[in-house]
């Protein structure tokens, strides 16, 4: 578990709940879906600082087959 404490750190430090966290399962081809207002996507800068930490978290977090990561 301590090997997510980044990852979990990440998403919920970056924005209000639940963006981070869908922001991520929409990058990693999971329909996660649109945000309703009063939430907004994260920004591009954001969204690319928590999929860094994820992807940093190697085999600790499963990206859906044949889905390219940006």
């Amino acid at each position: 578990h301590l090997g997510l404490l980044p990852v979990i750190k990440s998403l919920m430090t970056t924005a209000a709940n639940p963006v981070p966290i869908k922001s991520v399962l929409n990058a990693m081809g999971f329909a996660a879906g649109p945000f309703r207002l009063p939430l907004v996507p994260l920004t591009d800068d954001q969204l690319q600082s928590v999929m860094t930490t994820v992807k940093a978290a190697g085999d600790l977090v499963t990206f859906k087959t044949g889905v390219k990561v940006a």
